[in-house]
């Protein structure tokens, strides 16, 4: 069925990360869940975005596995550690809420601008679909989920704002002489 708000269609999509990746980051992260149940945890976005948010929860733990190493500081930096509440996908990008620092936002915040630019299911090269709902995706499944000949489309309209961009810049340039 096709949900109606606001005037825009939604497909519901209930993505879920696979069982293995998602014990994966719980097993491999322990300290950054705020519920320490695998159950209770949900990673509510297709696997294309694992690699994102491992190296994500790798720059959270990279302090703590230093201190672990040197033998120094363990529980000082456990306490630094942010404490991640809920990670999904909203409106074509990753959304990852955390109890964190700002630095820490910052890095969510980075993390969640680049997926802006990786495909939610295999994690190639995406672009965001803006069409019955709104998905991050390769030109491959962009076909798959939108229907034949969406691509083709999608690839007419960025050639026509590559267009206009070089046409602003070029005016820009020549105002500037």
């Amino acid at each position: 069925y096709v949900l109606h708000v606001y005037g825009m269609f939604f497909i519901p999509h209930n993505a879920n990360m696979s069982p293995e990746k998602t014990k994966y980051l719980f097993d491999t992260y322990p300290l950054l869940f705020v519920d320490k149940d695998i159950n209770s945890v949900g990673f509510w976005c297709d696997d294309g975005w694992f690699d994102l948010i491992n190296s994500l929860f790798e720059c959270f733990y990279s302090d703590y596995e230093t201190a672990k190493l040197l033998n120094s500081n363990i529980e000082e930096r456990i306490s630094e550690l942010p404490r991640v509440c809920e990670v999904k996908e909203k409106f074509g990008y990753l959304r990852v809420y955390i109890d964190g620092s700002p630095a820490q936002q910052g890095m969510v915040d980075m993390a969640c601008y680049f997926s802006g630019h990786v495909c939610e299911i295999c994690g190639g090269k995406g672009y965001v679909c803006l069409e019955i709902g709104v998905k991050t995706l390769c030109v491959e499944h962009m076909d798959e989920y939108f229907g034949e000949g969406y691509s083709s489309k999608m690839a007419e309209r960025m050639a026509a704002n590559d267009i206009a961009r070089n046409f602003l810049n070029n005016a820009r340039g020549d105002r500037e002489s």
